[in-house]
């Protein structure tokens, strides 16, 4: 960009002062942020792997934090099988020159009972995600310490 454009751009002209300076802390928190995690999302996988050789889904309460392992069952179609069951179905219609299904179409058939749940959950490949909820834990009020008025939080 050239000195000339820079002139010409104000954050401040803008936004106005107070926004242009609450943009620019909290965008600068939003980059710390993101610098930490990428530091945490290592940390995160080896405290799963810990909860997952546990072998529970209970709540585990630690170093003032929750942490709770679970899984989902996610599933995504298999394309090769539901081109198979629409063109068994007659219901060519809902599969695109290329042989992919269509959703819509897919959608409209269950719809009107042309297919049923139990005949797409045929199609379905399974892909089990590892999930992990941390809370920070709240501190009583009473044990909350007394901040000064018009304290700086950066």
């Amino acid at each position: 960009m050239s000195e000339e454009m820079k002139a010409k751009f104000s954050l401040v002209e803008v936004l106005g002062e107070v926004d242009a300076t609450q943009y620019v802390k909290h965008k600068a928190t939003i980059l710390v942020a993101k610098t930490l995690e990428k530091i945490i999302d290592p940390m995160d996988k080896r405290i799963k792997a810990a909860l997952r050789a546990l072998g529970t889904n209970d709540t585990i309460e630690d170093s003032g934090f929750t942490f709770k392992y679970g899984t989902q069952n996610r599933s995504t179609m298999d394309d090769v099988k539901l081109i198979e069951l629409l063109k068994q179905k007659g219901l060519t219609d809902a599969i695109k020159t290329i042989e992919v299904s269509d959703s819509e179409a897919v959608t409209t058939y269950l719809k009107s009972n042309q297919l049923t749940l139990e005949e797409l959950d045929t199609c379905k490949v399974p892909n089990i995600i590892d999930t992990l909820t941390v809370k920070y834990v709240i501190t009583p009020v009473e044990e909350v310490p007394e901040k000064k008025v018009g304290a700086k939080m950066f």
